[in-house]
């Protein structure tokens, strides 16, 4: 008889995670694989009640979490489907804690504390559980990040978020990816970097460029360039100019020039200049680069080291950038020669920020220019720099 016993408990051991209800066919019954059944049950009540806890559980599903809990008292989700079979409310929450208490890695126990913390309005503990849930369960990750970024809209979010991401969890990269993808969520984004310091705030640095990208494709248009200039540092302090020479390298587009390089034709920017080269029969946009302008009168002042060959063709077109607006183009104008100086006004105050676009088409001879100068200026704007540039 006692070999029987041992025989049957090694068996039921063995087999208790991949065929719960095998173990179940033999004595004594195994209390983890009861454990396996009991949150199979557990999940599938879930799942009937639209993703939320069941306000009770039925007698068998309580019985059959007792018959767990006595042969296994370790075993979690039995422990939880007690929890729920409590008609108290602080009952509940003591067996849940009971059971966090014994893992971290049981989701079913998890997703009531986080439930439960949300009822109660208790923001920390909410993101406690959230911070402790990934941490413990990479599997859940991608699901609790969509939750978590959801939640950043909302301002009474953000210190506390930022003192979870000062914790330095594993998940950080991950939480700004997703933050990326969340448009509601980007506005907060900036705020909640803000507060950051340390190693948490060189993970987020990491994501500025993407930042300031997304925050200009969703037409946050005066975010994205709080955030720019914030970044910048006085970078381009000379006012009166929006946009000038080539002497830095784009570090932040759309704000810096976005250029593009394909294997037919493309832009870059070194020596002090941005070289433009297309092969024959090819080009296209190849550097953009949104500024802000308000009402008033402007110039355009382009130099080239060369003017283009002959039979190539540069375009340079300002057009707003703003949703609705897209239409309103300021300029349009073909660079035929080294130079180009051409005056414009501003008059519509419903679009302030515009695209400068520059276009460069090859024909049979290909086409290589180099410009030194593209600079648009306000002329209401006095200025003794202006002329120590050479631009006023």
């Amino acid at each position: 008889m006692l070999a029987w016993f041992s025989f049957a408990t090694a068996i039921s051991g063995i087999s208790k995670n991949k065929a719960p209800l095998l173990a179940l066919s033999f004595e004594p019954v195994n209390g983890f694989a009861l454990d396996t059944i009991v949150r199979s049950f557990l999940a599938n009540e879930i799942g009937k009640n639209a993703g939320a806890f069941p306000a009770s559980v039925s007698e068998v599903n309580r019985q059959m979490a007792i018959k767990a809990f006595v042969k296994e008292p370790t075993a979690k989700a039995a422990v939880a489907m007690l929890a729920l079979s409590n008609t108290s409310v602080e009952g509940r929450r003591d067996l849940m804690k009971r059971a966090y208490a014994l893992t971290r890695r049981e989701t079913i126990v998890t997703g009531w504390m986080i439930a439960d913390s949300g009822k109660n309005d208790d923001v920390n503990a909410l993101l406690h559980h959230y911070d402790v849930t990934m941490r413990a369960n990479s599997a859940v990750r991608d699901v609790m990040l969509r939750q978590l970024v959801a939640l950043m809209p909302n301002d009474r979010f953000l210190e506390p978020m930022a003192k979870t991401l000062q914790g330095n969890p594993q998940w950080s990269d991950q939480f700004w990816n997703a933050i990326l993808r969340n448009k509601d969520a980007l506005r907060n984004a900036v705020s909640l970097r803000g507060r950051l310091k340390g190693p948490a705030l060189s993970i987020a640095k990491n994501y500025d460029e993407k930042l300031i990208d997304a925050l200009t494709k969703d037409k946050f248009f005066n975010e994205s360039l709080a955030f720019y200039q914030s970044l910048k540092q006085g970078g381009m302090a000379t006012k009166g100019i929006i946009a000038s020479d080539f002497s830095n390298g784009p570090k932040y587009p759309p704000y810096d020039w976005k250029l593009t390089a394909t294997g037919e034709y493309g832009a870059v920017i070194a020596d002090d200049r941005m070289q433009y080269s297309a092969i024959p029969n090819s080009g296209g946009l190849f550097a953009r680069r949104l500024i802000r302008m308000t009402p008033g009168n402007y110039k355009l002042d382009v130099a080239l080291d060369n003017p283009p060959q002959q039979g190539g063709l540069l375009f340079v077109k300002l057009r707003c950038a703003e949703k609705g607006f897209g239409n309103i183009v300021l300029l349009n104008m073909a660079l035929k020669s080294a130079t180009l100086i051409e005056r414009f006004s501003v008059s519509n105050a419903q679009c302030a920020f515009y695209w400068v676009e520059l276009t460069g088409v090859a024909e049979q001879a290909g086409l290589d220019v180099a410009f030194k100068k593209l600079a648009i200026i306000d002329t209401s704007f006095q200025n003794s720099d202006l002329a120590g540039l050479g631009l006023k």
